[in-house]
């Protein structure tokens, strides 16, 4: 059961993901700019602020 949930809940991670991606898709570039992106980083732009952090917790 533990294994279903861990799957449902990176499905649900990913539709998410994809769902801000289109969204950022659809706005101008001037947007995107207020945003803080460009059109060809979107993908990368969403990664970076919606997955979660591993290097916390670890020393420098």
């Amino acid at each position: 059961m533990i294994m279903f949930r861990s799957w449902i809940n990176r499905y649900r991670q990913w539709r998410f993901e994809r769902h801000t991606i289109n969204t950022l898709r659809s706005l101008d570039d001037h947007r995107l700019a207020d945003v803080g992106t460009f059109r060809d980083s979107i993908e990368l732009f969403v990664a970076e602020r919606l997955r979660p952090d591993t290097s916390k917790g670890q020393s420098a």
